[in-house]
């Protein structure tokens, strides 16, 4: 097509599926192919890639008619195409996805006004991995620890979080969790909502912070609201008689200074193991 060409009375739209679950979307393209007449639409092309960094699966339609024709024959496309799960992408052309071909990114199958189109993809769908016992999906993190500290303490954190980690507790830490350019706020409420257990080290300068005292407040709300959270203290004994109120109605452990993060944390790893085994823990306890 030439660059200033401009089509008048056809029409082409790319809709994609989820190549792992696409069997209803090849039902779909058989019933579209049997059903809606030649002079309509006009062609029908199944794109897909099985390149496994890239597994996708689309279908390309063209078509041509009446303004009435064209309208209802996009009506009756998108409600059979929505029905599997295919979305409709505007983003994409005919054109564009033709393009791919030449880097070997999709490949092509052209469909024929009655013959059967064929699943033409190489990998298995999910539902027949699954029934062979493969869990698939993206594996996420559980019971995510939340690491609260002044910046001071940093060090300390870093220590503890690796010796977390090393007995099979998952953390949030800023440090690992926030990328740069990140907005701050919004990385912390995503990490307090991923989180069933705090820890808070309590410093002098964590009570001056803003941004601990911001950490503070989202996990006061949850506790006060849910109790679904599990609140564990780690107060440094110079400034125990400054603590929260609240902090002060809970069992915390006194850091006095003289001893290792090893020992902190046989301390209190029993009660973070509690806590993420039992749903909606109170936190009102740690036990040695």
């Amino acid at each position: 097509m030439e660059q200033n060409e401009v089509f008048e009375g056809s029409y082409s739209q790319v809709w994609e599926c989820d190549y792992g679950r696409r069997s209803d979307f090849f039902k779909a393209l058989n019933e579209i192919n049997n059903t809606f007449k030649e002079n309509l639409l006009q062609g029908m092309n199944v794109m897909w890639s099985d390149i496994p960094y890239d597994l996708r699966l689309f279908a390309c339609f063209y078509y041509s008619g009446s303004e009435a024709e064209i309208a209802e024959l996009d009506s009756s496309l998108k409600n059979i195409l929505v029905s599997t799960g295919a979305v409709q992408r505007s983003d994409y052309t005919g054109d564009s996805l033709m393009k791919s071909l030449a880097g070997r990114q999709l490949n092509m199958m052209a469909c024929v006004k009655g013959l059967t189109i064929l699943d033409p993809c190489k990998f298995e769908e999910i539902d027949g991995l699954e029934s062979k016992g493969y869990k698939v999906g993206l594996l996420e993190p559980e019971n995510k620890i939340f690491l609260s500290h002044q910046s001071e303490r940093k060090d300390k954190i870093r220590d503890l979080q690796r010796v977390l980690s090393s007995n099979g507790i998952s953390t949030w830490f800023d440090e690992i969790d926030i990328e740069y350019g990140d907005n701050i706020a919004s990385a912390i409420s995503r990490g307090v909502n991923q989180s069933k257990v705090v820890i808070f080290w309590i410093s002098d300068k964590f009570l001056q912070s803003n941004w601990c005292k911001y950490e503070f407040e989202r996990f006061h709300t949850n506790y006060a609201s849910t109790s679904d959270v599990a609140i564990i203290s780690l107060v440094e004994s110079d400034c125990k008689d400054n603590v929260p109120e609240f902090i002060s109605t809970l069992k915390y452990y006194e850091v006095s200074g003289a001893e290792s993060i090893d020992e902190i944390s046989r301390k209190i790893i029993p009660a973070i193991r509690k806590a993420i085994s039992t749903k909606g823990s109170s936190g009102k306890y740690w036990t040695e």
